[in-house]
């Protein structure tokens, strides 16, 4: 589930360790204020709740400990949105890229869907599977809808708002990935367990869906409808296109779905694939490579 944005995002986090452990034992928070760890501002409202600030904080008084919400010099203070913004992409990237990565193929099911003979037997099945799927989340549909980008839950319109509002409250959290970052052990549990089920179940419906739709119609019709001449003025216009490597695997996603008649975002995903390490790009695409490799090799001599 390579995605260059999340890398890219990774790369740029700047809080990520910024602080010595000293600085949280006994905080200055005139410094953190100036080092941008905190932000004037009003307090952080999340529906009808607004978390409560703790009592005002003297200068002189060092032995006061490290929390989100403060009162400094009469004014309010909250931990920097941007901070809990990075702990949400590091947390994404934990989540999705190293342990559903780690866990999860469509091996058992793509299986189970060759042993179905007949049309009707294989679509049978994928809806039986979508049934099943969608079980695993109906006493928690609210959240689930939310995840998916289809419903408001609890005041949050998206996922990310929801996670933010619960990070603010995860002082430990905070504190470690300001200065020792944090391991997947030490996100909290029933976040991290929400979002890979969540994450399962959305990946395993979109594949469902996919596949009854290419049992059903089993010719594309977008790819029907191309002309071979199209087809061959676009290649040769791909051809001619300066620094192809440097275009993003968005752009190229969709100048080759007007190629091939194939999803834009399946090629995108296959391009993701090829921007891995080669140490980390599964066996079956460096098959094909070398497939294709040796084809053109065979041809052009």
């Amino acid at each position: 589930m390579y995605n260059e944005e999340l890398y890219i995002e990774l790369e740029n986090r700047m809080f990520l360790k910024k602080l010595d452990s000293k600085d949280l034992l006994h905080p200055n928070f005139k410094s953190l204020i100036s080092q941008k760890i905190f932000e004037e501002r009003e307090p952080f409202k999340f529906g009808k709740v607004t978390p409560p600030f703790p009592h005002n904080i003297e200068i002189e008084k060092d032995s006061i400990t490290f929390d989100t919400n403060i009162f400094f010099d009469s004014k309010k203070y909250e931990i920097n949105k941007a901070i809990l913004r990075e702990i949400y992409i590091s947390i994404k990237f934990l989540v999705e890229e190293i342990k559903f990565e780690s866990e999860f193929d469509l091996n058992e099911i793509e299986f189970d869907l060759s042993a179905r003979i007949s049309k009707t037997e294989k679509i049978k099945y994928l809806g039986d599977l979508n049934k099943d799927l969608h079980s695993e989340v109906q006493e928690e549909v609210g959240k689930y809808h939310l995840f998916i980008g289809k419903a408001n839950y609890e005041s949050a319109s998206s996922w990310e708002e929801y996670v933010l509002h619960h990070l603010q409250h995860e002082v430990l959290l905070i504190e470690k990935y300001l200065t020792i970052d944090f391991q997947i052990n030490d996100i909290p549990q029933e976040l991290f367990n929400d979002w890979l089920k969540y994450l399962r179940v959305k990946y395993l419906t979109d594949f469902c869906l996919s596949k009854i739709a290419e049992i059903e119609n089993p010719n594309n019709a977008k790819q029907s409808n191309i002309d071979l001449s199209f087809q061959i003025s676009m290649l040769e216009e791909i051809r001619n296109i300066k620094d192809w490597d440097s275009v993003s695997s968005t752009k190229k996603g969709k100048l080759i779905s007007n190629l091939l008649g194939k999803n834009k975002d399946n090629i995108k995903e296959i391009y993701l694939k090829f921007a891995k390490p080669k140490s980390q790009i599964e066996e079956k695409i460096l098959k094909d490579r070398d497939k294709a490799s040796d084809i053109i090799k065979k041809i052009l001599g």
